[in-house]
């Protein structure tokens, strides 16, 4: 890994923990369950950024199987944000499953983005890229050799695409 990419992990890291700060030393007055679930979900972004950021200094399949958990919250939040009372109701009760294209065709619809969420999470391959690499599957494996030599091997612009949180890019599988 480059000097470059430590230092940039480390700048990360740095803005990471003192967004997290202000959030934590806040009081908020929550006005409904959603404000509050979304405070909760924000906490735990922060938390699994700031885990992947912390692994990704030298040891790096964990650091990529946080992806997944990452995402999850992400969009987690969103439907807590701008979903339906019967979403809000699932994640409640611990019953609500990813909808990965329908919520990323939320976030794109609210914020008034070209499609852009919708047409990365609609992506089959994302879902199957994010559980490989939370379930230790190809996408690890992939990386975990460079030709002959057994070990991991995840380049830096791969390694910036993680914790820059560039998942769209990051999920494209390697062909060998």
């Amino acid at each position: 890994m480059t000097l470059i990419l430590i230092d940039k992990i480390h700048q990360l890291n740095e803005i990471v923990g003192r967004l997290e700060n202000f959030f934590v030393q806040k009081s908020f007055t929550t006005r409904t369950d959603r404000d509050d679930i979304c405070l909760r979900y924000l906490v735990l972004i922060f938390e699994h950024h700031r885990g992947i950021l912390l692994l990704a200094d030298g040891c790096r399949p964990p650091a990529f199987s946080l992806m997944r958990p990452l995402t999850e919250a992400f969009l987690r939040l969103h439907v807590v944000m701008h979903g339906t009372e019967r979403q809000l109701e699932s994640i409640k009760n611990d019953t609500y499953n990813t909808e990965f294209a329908t919520v990323g065709e939320l976030i794109d619809r609210v914020n008034e983005f070209e499609p852009l969420f919708g047409s990365l999470y609609g992506n089959v391959d994302i879902k199957t890229a994010l559980h490989g690499f939370t379930h230790m599957g190809k996408q690890q494996l992939i990386r975990m050799a460079n030709g002959a030599d057994i070990g991991p091997n995840y380049p830096d612009d791969e390694v910036l695409d993680l914790v820059f949180d560039r998942v769209g890019e990051l999920v494209a599988v390697r062909s060998e």
